[in-house]
């Protein structure tokens, strides 16, 4: 009785051949079973009972392996290497998740260095199969292969037509990667498939990386073993972690109060009917709005310095953007104090600090010239950090998604931004606020216009480019701030979805371990009194009437 025939191989074994290493074996009781190249041998009174051979990569596949084994009937590594004849029919049945596909061999053989073309041609041993699929049955003709079956389909019909197509329905990540598995190349897609298929995956592909660096920046928290360890830590989710704790959500909602009346104060004190004047006629910040600035940098340089104690890592706090933006907003108020000094001597020039009427006392005792330009140089730098209190507002972006949108928009969009002009009618921000209204929604009160008929005609043609070049560059700037907030919509969601993952997985150790506990002391409790069941014949009694 043979396996099978080889075609081109070695000579396979007959079972009469296999039976020769009954000579190695122990003597077989009616319980001992061995299984042989395929075959299992039942010892019964009977005589010997052949069962359907069936082989695969699981855990009974290799206990039956082990018996062969400690039968004696056969080593473990002769019986994978030993030949196996596959194709004794031109028909074999692929399982694919539980569907079978019945086709030809002659079809595999068409594509030779797929997975289905080296089954064919190259699978010669139980070792070679059980590379190429997880089970397999010699009898029935059946391999089975432990794969999703969407997209085998459309793999069946590239090995029947020549033509691979996309599965539309599929994920183009799933569908690639059972392409790999089949041994199939992606350049085999039809046109009408290439182009779509490359374009979603390597859109796929993008997105995916931008998630994964965007977890990569969260920078693991470790705050060491040290004494302040846990006071740190709290510290830190207190002031940067707003949904940790309704304390947090107090702090947080508290910050932003700060950095908006800040903004409306630094906005409020540039309208020159708010402003006050000195006693040489230069207007200074008026003085309540400069306490209320005054108490509002207090509370950003008492949270800055909080959060700078309980960071982890304190260079990569410092590095931080949202952090650097905070030092910015804080600095042009130190900056102004420090280049300031009270009003101590009238002779003294007075300019306006950030709170009270302060003077700068001249460089130079000399000339007057020296004096005046030293004078007309730190005037300049104090205006400078002084336009640079419009940073605060970027503080609101650490609790906005949409303000972090806008710098990313500003940043990218800058070259289509009209740049300052010398005499502009600009005098305020709430003065640019309204010109910028008016204008957006085409009101056009006409503050200013021109009067003469050259005038006008000029006027006309500026209106006409101006709509043209603001409609331009408009796509463009919304594009990048739809872009950057999706992203951005995109990372706060990653982070949530690994925060949860991170409480699930704590969940379910803390239930793991409560049932252990649970068992632990059930296992060390102390047996009661044993107690007979109703129908023990212990419990019965000699006396029929009881």
């Amino acid at each position: 009785m043979s396996l099978g025939h080889n075609r081109g191989g070695p000579p396979l074994a007959s079972i009469e051949s296999l039976l020769s290493y009954e000579a190695k074996s122990t003597p077989r009781s009616e319980d001992n079973v061995d299984m042989v190249i395929g075959a299992e041998f039942f010892d019964t009174q009977e005589g010997l009972r052949l069962a359907p051979p069936c082989f695969g990569n699981s855990n009974n596949s290799n206990h039956h392996y082990n018996n062969m084994e400690s039968s004696g009937l056969m080593n473990l590594e002769e019986f994978k290497t030993l030949p196996v004849d596959s194709q004794t029919e031109d028909r074999v049945t692929l399982n694919v998740g539980g569907i079978r596909h019945e086709v030809m061999w002659k079809m595999l053989e068409g594509i030779p260095r797929s997975r289905l073309g080296r089954l064919a041609l190259q699978a010669t041993t139980h070792d070679l199969i059980l590379d190429l699929c997880d089970a397999y049955n010699l009898v029935d003709n059946e391999y089975f292969f432990d794969r999703h079956p969407r997209s085998f389909n459309s793999v069946l019909n590239f090995y029947r037509t020549g033509r691979l197509h996309v599965v539309d329905e599929m994920c183009v990540m799933a569908f690639a990667d059972d392409l790999n598995y089949w041994g199939i190349e992606e350049v085999y897609l039809e046109a009408c498939c290439q182009n779509k298929f490359n374009t979603r995956k390597e859109h796929v592909l993008d997105e995916m990386k931008k998630e994964a660096m965007n977890i990569k920046k969260e920078v693991e928290e470790d705050f060491g073993d040290g004494k302040f360890a846990k006071y740190q830590r709290c510290l830190w989710d207190l002031i940067e972690k707003p949904h940790t704790s309704t304390a947090a959500k107090v702090i947080s909602v508290i910050s932003i109060a700060f950095v908006v009346v800040s903004t409306v104060g630094m906005t409020l004190n540039t309208i020159p009917s708010i402003q006050h004047r000195n006693p040489q006629n230069e207007p200074i910040d008026n003085p309540k709005l400069a306490l209320i600035e005054a108490v509002c940098i207090s509370w950003f340089t008492i949270e800055y310095l909080l959060r700078f104690a309980g960071s982890p890592q304190k260079w990569e706090f410092v590095k931080g953007a949202m952090n650097v933006i905070d030092v910015l907003a804080i600095l042009p108020y130190y900056v102004s104090l420090f280049l300031m000094e009270p009003d101590n001597a009238s002779s003294d020039t007075r300019i306006t600090s950030a709170t009270t009427t302060t003077t700068i006392a001249p460089a130079s005792s000399g000339g007057g010239g020296e004096g005046g330009a030293s004078f007309d140089d730190v005037r300049r730098i104090i205006q400078v950090f002084r336009i640079m209190r419009i940073m605060r507002i970027f503080k609101l972006a650490r609790h906005s998604t949409g303000l972090q949108s806008i710098a990313f928009t500003l940043k990218n969009s800058y070259k289509e931004l009209e740049k300052e002009e010398p005499e502009t009618k600009f005098s305020s921000i709430p003065a640019s606020f309204w010109w910028a209204i008016i204008t957006m929604t085409t009101v056009g009160y006409g503050d200013i216009s021109p009067e003469t008929g050259l005038g006008k005609i000029i006027g006309t043609c500026c209106a006409i480019s101006g709509v043209l070049v603001m409609a331009l560059p408009i796509p463009i700037i919304v594009n990048n701030f739809a872009e950057f907030y999706n992203e951005q919509i995109k990372r706060e969601k990653a982070i949530k979805r690994k925060e949860a993952l991170e409480a699930a997985r704590a969940s379910e150790e803390e239930v793991r371990l409560a049932e252990v506990e649970g068992l632990v002391d059930l296992l060390q409790k102390e047996p009661g009194p044993f107690k007979s069941p109703p129908l023990s014949p212990s419990g019965w009694n000699d006396d029929p009437t009881s």
